[in-house]
């Protein structure tokens, strides 16, 4: 062997890789200044490591002629993973992905081990279409429909966790001396006795079925078959899909897992009446995002007027502020996530990108986390403060999802009294369980169906990417799975987890004053999770707690009398906060206490210096 050549064509290779880095280290300061390298540079470091793989490859070939197959470099070498790091432009002076010994390096802040974190998945005899219990189902159905002048067959049975559906096909009657097919409402009119016949009261017609040619008749399974969120995780066709928010939703009526992204749906509406498993659903889709996604990566918003289902995820890291509970904090909080919408929108213009995938794709080093905001109970929120609740969620509906920001609203009174239309509009994606009629189906699926699923997870969800409802099994997930998941987090904090003293109670959001600048803070994926919305010394007061109280002030001493009406119509505000602020003014002593009859305003007895003239005069 020529050992000349070979230790020329090595110091080709060290010096190839010298100028590849060196570019790299280019390229990386070019993007840490928010610049984006220029043509000609992509160019020729294209070719420098076009150049630096023709001199590996002659360095193998001149190895394998030369050398045992036995004396080769192993394929787990350092030198194959820093080649197959070069393939994929990955290479730096410290590269962060291979180690010495040519193996990933491990995640700084590890994810879950679904394994050790996840019950086992049970195993359940599931039902088919040949069971005899099934086939007997079959005939009685078909036997009904005979009897009462619909006859149809059965030419199809799926069997799935919660319920068999039977495929009828209907038949033809004779008519003035002339056959005619069933109509369809012919055998819906026969669901009282078919539930007599089979001794359920579970049973339900669809029709017609999308894209088939029969009407289905489902009928609730003896022992329903729950769906595990591990079942659902580890399948293959979860796995393959590479979701950037994978959300487990549950099985189909074939048995096949459905899942979906979240940033495919970025606003999605929960409704279904109290005990059918909504609240399950919610913890689900969380403990599902938690199970995948580093602090890093994803950031929660989680808002609980109930203060009964989202308390306990206080102290994971993911978590930019504490549980919001009170509609008052509700209402800072959605005005930061507004201001964070804008400023993520202003670095994107900036920076000529259009949506938060980009924007990371381009600037690895300061990426920035997707930011989920969860409310439990929207219904709650509406009825406490409707007009301010709106305004802000349909900003954050109709714009916020391009800049990595997504709403999960989930409610249990589906009702247009309390969820306005526009708000329902905005939320396109829909998981509707079961309901108390058909109104409150129609509000949620814009059409009628609701009230006929079975409850304990049984559920349509309607995708805005498709016209037609998925019905499916909700993913079931264990009060004890979900403590296993959120004591994996706090364990493993960190320093984004934040002290007791600095978790925030509310959230003030300052209302600018005419021709003052203010500056918020930096929006950036490293500053976002460890800093408190506001510091200990900035706290608001009691006496400063509603940013519309001097105005509401100004507005009574100004009209001579005080009213809930005339706050109502004056500052388009709720009849609730409205009467909190008459509340304030009398224990201020600037307004009377209330009349007799509570159609008389209230009197103003500290006019002020600025409300001495009343409006009109």
């Amino acid at each position: 062997m020529n050992f000349d050549d070979f230790n020329n064509q090595i110091k080709k290779f060290d010096l190839s890789a010298e100028n590849v880095r060196a570019q790299m280290s280019e390229i990386s300061a070019l993007l840490s200044e928010r610049k984006v390298p220029s043509g000609k540079e992509m160019d020729r470091l294209d070719t420098n490591i076009s150049d630096l793989q023709r001199i590996y490859n002659e360095i193998i070939s001149l190895a394998k002629t030369n050398l045992s197959e036995a004396e080769l470099p192993p394929e787990g070498s350092s030198i194959n993973a820093y080649m197959a790091a070069i393939e994929t432009g990955r290479v730096s002076d410290d590269h962060p992905q291979i180690n010495e010994s040519g193996e990933k390096s491990a995640d700084p802040r590890p994810l879950p081990d679904p394994e050790q974190i996840l019950d086992p998945v049970r195993q359940y005899k599931k039902l088919s279409p040949d069971d005899p219990a099934v086939k007997m189902q079959a005939e009685k159905i078909e036997e009904v429909l005979d009897r009462f002048g619909a006859p149809g067959s059965v030419t199809e049975i799926q069997c799935g966790p919660a319920f068999a559906q039977f495929g009828v096909e209907p038949g033809f009657i004779e008519q003035n001396g002339r056959k005619t097919r069933v109509r369809v409402r012919q055998i819906e009119a026969s669901l009282n006795d078919l539930r007599l016949a089979l001794s359920d009261r579970q049973l339900s017609i669809e029709a017609p079925i999308s894209g088939k040619p029969y009407v289905g008749i489902q009928v609730q399974n003896k022992i329903r078959i729950p769906v595990s969120l591990r079942e659902v995780i580890e399948s293959d066709d979860f796995r393959e899909q590479e979701y950037e928010l994978g959300i487990a939703l549950g099985k189909d009526i074939n048995g096949e897992v459905f899942s979906a992204d979240l940033t495919c749906i970025p606003n999605l509406l929960i409704a279904g009446a109290t005990g059918t498993g909504k609240s399950v659903c919610l913890h689900a889709i969380l403990s599902c995002l938690l199970l995948q996604n580093s602090p890093e990566k994803l950031k929660l918003i989680l808002m609980d007027p109930k203060r009964a289902e989202l308390t306990e995820y206080n102290g994971i890291p993911h978590l930019i502020t504490s549980v919001v509970t009170d509609i008052e904090h509700v209402i800072n909080v959605l005005n930061w996530v507004i201001r964070e919408m804008d400023l993520r929108k202003e670095r994107f213009m900036e920076n000529e990108v259009c949506n938060i995938q980009e924007y990371n794709r381009i600037f690895t080093d300061k990426q920035l986390p997707y930011i989920v905001i969860v409310i439990d109970e929207l219904a709650n929120m509406m009825l406490e403060a409707a007009p301010e609740i709106e305004n802000c969620l349909v900003r954050l509906a109709q714009s916020a999802h391009s800049s990595g920001i997504y709403l999960i609203a989930a409610t249990q009174r589906p009702s247009r009294d309390l969820i306005t239309r526009t708000v329902k509009d905005c939320l396109r994606a829909r998981i509707a369980f079961a309901v108390a009629n058909d109104r409150d189906s129609q509000f949620i699926l814009d059409r009628k169906g609701a009230e006929n699923l079975f409850g304990k997870g049984d559920m349509y969800f309607l995708s805005p990417e498709e016209a037609s409802l998925k019905r499916l099994q909700c993913v079931q997930v264990s009060d004890e799975e979900i403590r296993r998941i959120i004591t994996f987090w706090k364990e493993r904090s960190g320093k984004d987890n934040l002290s007791e003293n600095q978790k925030p109670e509310q959230v003030n959001v300052p209302k600018p004053e005419t021709g003052t600048d203010i500056r918020f803070p930096e929006a950036c994926g490293d500053t976002l999770p460890v800093v408190p919305f506001f510091r200990k010394w900035d706290q608001p007061s009691k006496k400063d707690g509603d940013l519309l109280y001097d105005e509401a002030v100004k507005i009574v001493r100004r009209a001579g009398k005080a009213s809930a009406n005339l706050l109502v119509s004056r500052l388009s505000i709720g009849f609730n906060r409205a009467h909190r602020l008459l509340a304030r003014m009398e224990e201020e002593g600037i307004i009377s206490p209330p009349n007799a009859n509570p159609a008389i305003p209230r009197e103003v007895l500290d006019h002020g210096g600025d409300g001495q003239q009343k409006d009109g005069e």
